[in-house]
């Protein structure tokens, strides 16, 4: 009779397990990505492996360059809390505060910011009385400089449509790319990257080609150049960031 109570108990514990509801577990990078573009990956290696990842030397510093930036969703799988905002000239700004991301759920938000070129991602951690700040360059971060932020450029139409259809405001149809981010917490810790995730949507404008900040310098002499001498300037910067096919806002400076 202790032997069918124990086996019953187990059973009734794995189907509470099982009934929980996705948006209540802690979703991998992976999965988040599968859930915004309607992906079909089986996990975090395949986005580190993708066309869409952007390598740790290219992104440190994100420049707009004219176009519209939206921070449509956040998602957050972590006990700390924790906010996002960006950097530039020194001065923090928040997109979205603590209070607005719950743990272990999407927070739709469609808001729209408009940085400097050349800024810094930042995640605003607290525990408690403990608090504190991660960022997408590795250098700013203490306890090593370690990398605490991995980043994807996604440009690919059917993806863009559906997020564009299912999240963004700007609409399907309307995006240039969306970038998909996430921040490691306590140094590390299990290094998954989910702990603050982001999706920002860059919208079309009529603006210049958008390219790294490490190479606005560069490129600002070669404004009056010839556009077929730019658009091989352009070629060369894709074979360099590899990803080519889409066009870059990441780099180091």
């Amino acid at each position: 009779m202790r032997l069918f109570k124990c086996g019953a108990v187990f059973m009734f514990l794995l189907m509470l397990l099982v009934s929980v509801p996705h948006s209540l577990r802690a979703a991998q990078l992976y999965e988040i990505f599968n859930h915004l573009f309607e992906g079909a990956l089986t996990g975090n290696g395949q986005i580190y492996g993708s066309d869409f990842f952007v390598e740790d030397t290219e992104d440190d510093h994100w420049s707009p360059s004219g176009y519209s930036l939206s921070l449509d969703v956040a998602y957050r799988s972590a006990g700390y809390g924790h906010a996002l905002g960006y950097q530039t000239k020194g001065v923090y700004t928040e997109i979205a505060g603590e209070g607005e991301i719950a743990d272990g759920a999407y927070a739709l938000l469609n808001r729209s910011f408009a940085p400097d070129s050349g800024f810094v991602w930042v995640d605003q951690y607290r525990n408690g009385d403990i608090t504190g700040a991660w960022y997408s360059e590795d250098a700013r971060n203490a306890a090593g400089q370690k990398d605490h932020f991995v980043a994807l450029i996604v440009d690919d139409a059917a993806m863009l449509d559906y997020f564009g259809t299912h999240f963004a405001e700007a609409g399907a149809g309307n995006l240039e790319a969306v970038w998909l981010f996430g921040f490691e917490d306590q140094n590390l810790g299990d290094a998954d990257y989910n702990d603050l995730v982001a999706a920002v949507s860059v919208s079309a404008a009529p603006s210049p080609i958008p390219v790294p900040g490490s190479l606005l310098l560069l490129l600002s002499p070669l404004a009056a150049v010839g556009g077929r001498r730019l658009l091989r300037i352009r070629e060369k910067v894709k074979a360099r960031h590899r990803v080519v096919g889409h066009r870059c806002w990441a780099g180091s400076v």
